[in-house]
This record gives C-alpha cells, sequence and structure tokens, in this order.
C-alpha cells in the first residue's frame, strides 16, 4: 500500500513530464496549422503562447513542491526561481520571423522583443520581483520557525537572493539589454540546474549500488550540458551572419530548445520509476551525510 505522500510525489514528478507534453501538442498543433517557429521560445508570440506561459509557471510550482535541502534538490529550487522569468520574457525575435506579427523593432535590423510586448514584460517583472521577495522572506521565516536553519539552506537563500537581486538590477538598470538577452540566461540558467540535479542524482544512485540508474542520470546531465554548448555555438554562428542548415524547416535553435525539452522529461520519467515505492518520497538526490535511498532490490 503507498502512503498519500507517496501518490502526492509520484503525480508531481508525472506532472512535470505531462507539461512537457502539453507544450510540445500546443506547439505541434501550431506548426501543422501555420508553419514551423524558429524556435520554441517563439511560442510566446503565437496562439500557442497561452499553453507555453501556463506550462512553464506550472512547471515552477512543481519543481518548488520537490524542494528540500540537498544539492540536486536546491538546483531544483534555483531552476524553479528562473522558470517564470522565461514564460514571461520573450525571446528576442527578428521582424521576419513570424509574418503574421507585426513586429516593430526600435533600432532596426537587431533582434528584438516588440515593442508592443514590452508593458506586459515590466508588469510580469514587477509582479514577480515582489513575489520572489517576499517568497525569500518567508523561506527565511520558516526556515527559524522550524529551526531548519544549515549550511546547505544558508547556502540556498544566498545563492537564490543573489539570482533575485541581479535579475531585478538587470532589468531597472540596463532594460535593453535585459529584453535582448534575459530570455536566453533564463532558459539556460534553467537547464544547466537541471543537468546539476541529474548529475547529483546519478553520483547517488552510484552510493546506493543502482549502476544502471547512475548511468541513465550522467548520460542525461551530460547531453543536457552538449545541448546547451550546441545552442550556445549557434547563438555565436549567427551573430557572425553564416547561414546555418535548416532540414524539413527545423532551426537549430528550435532543435535544441526541443532535445533540452525531451531530456526534461525523460529525466522525470526515470525520477519517477527509480522512487516509484521508495518509503521516503523526497527527490532521489541527496548530499552526503544524509539519508540514501533504498538500493534497487528494497524497491
Amino acid at each position: 500500500m503507498s502512503t498519500s505522500l507517496e501518490r502526492t510525489y509520484r503525480y508531481v514528478r508525472l506532472s512535470l513530464v505531462g507539461i512537457v507534453v502539453l507544450i510540445g501538442t500546443s506547439i505541434a498543433a501550431y506548426w501543422l496549422q501555420e508553419g514551423p517557429l524558429g524556435s520554441v521560445s517563439a511560442a510566446y508570440y503565437t496562439s500557442a503562447g497561452p499553453i507555453f506561459v501556463g506550462g512553464v509557471f506550472a512547471m515552477s510550482l512543481a519543481l518548488l513542491a520537490l524542494s528540500g535541502h540537498s544539492v540536486g534538490q536546491v538546483s531544483l529550487d534555483l531552476a524553479a526561481i528562473m522558470a517564470p522569468l522565461i514564460a514571461v520574457i520573450p525571446a528576442a525575435v527578428f521582424v521576419d520571423d513570424l509574418p503574421d506579427l507585426d513586429i516593430t523593432c526600435a533600432g532596426g535590423h537587431e533582434p528584438c522583443v516588440p515593442e508592443s510586448f514590452i508593458p506586459a514584460v515590466n508588469n510580469s517583472m514587477t509582479a514577480l520581483l515582489v513575489t520572489a521577495v517576499i517568497g525569500w522572506l518567508t523561506a527565511l521565516i520558516l526556515s527559524g520557525v522550524q529551526r531548519t536553519f544549515s549550511r546547505r539552506i544558508v547556502w540556498s537563500l544566498a545563492v537564490s537572493g543573489g539570482l533575485i537581486a541581479a535579475v531585478g538590477s538587470w532589468w531597472m538598470f540596463a532594460p535593453t539589454s535585459f529584453l535582448r538577452a534575459g530570455h536566453i540566461v533564463a532558459a539556460a540558467s534553467f537547464f544547466a540546474f537541471i543537468a546539476i540535479a541529474a548529475l547529483v542524482s546519478g553520483r547517488d544512485a552510484k552510493r546506493a549500488g543502482a549502476t544502471g540508474y547512475r548511468v541513465v542520470y550522467v548520460i542525461i546531465g551530460s547531453a543536457i550540458v552538449i545541448d546547451l554548448l550546441g545552442l550556445l555555438a549557434v547563438i555565436v554562428i549567427g551573430f557572425t551572419g553564416l547561414t546555418i542548415p535548416e532540414p524539413w524547416g527545423i532551426g537549430p535553435v528550435f532543435f535544441g530548445e526541443a532535445v533540452a525539452l525531451v531530456l526534461f522529461a525523460i529525466f522525470w520519467i526515470v525520477q519517477t520509476i527509480e522512487t516509484w515505492n521508495d518509503p521516503d518520497p523526497a527527490f532521489r538526490a541527496n548530499a552526503a551525510g544524509n539519508r540514501l535511498s533504498p538500493a534497487p532490490t528494497a524497491r
């Protein structure tokens, strides 16, 4: 018999997979009706936008629900902080990226967030920053009330507080560069934190004697890192003016983002399978000194 807590954690993990399916299906439907997108992120500007934005916010809440004290869990908390930024900061686009959208860029030919969308970005950033500060203060107070202060909690609060301050300062004092690069930085940071969670989970699977899971986690984490480096290379090549082939109309940025989302979903499928019968339903990865999940023979 499983407990309600076990089932809750199972459903949260599976919901993360479901969100990827939701976003992917919405973008696929747009693609079939209207044609290809230059990137997954460009869905923000299309009829798939509501599902994209809502799905990313749901992803953030699910990651926060898996909050904890281990290195892997802290990386998920940081990913949850970055996720809403992916949703509310649109990807910069060129004037001809979306023919059905009237894109006006101040200054001409550089990619930009169309001027008509900037008020929505500013409104969203105000709401996010106020909520983030309140959430950070709440976490600080709860740590004291619950007497859960530890080095890792302090480190987590320091890093998350630094991220909130850095993002807020960037938005307020350098809005032009923030609009041009904010989405890229948020997305890259989000998947980098997921890669860390996967690699840490692989380390701890090794300690628990689960060699098969260790191999899978290392492959997932390494693949995400390679994918991010590939996307960075594509961006750099784009600035040089060189043209990258687009077989079947699939651009390299769209392909790289899609691969990252698939790897994200695979990670949570593996997590769900591995922890299905774990009496402690917390996130699999635990730092040294914390309880390790039981070996596979106990499942």
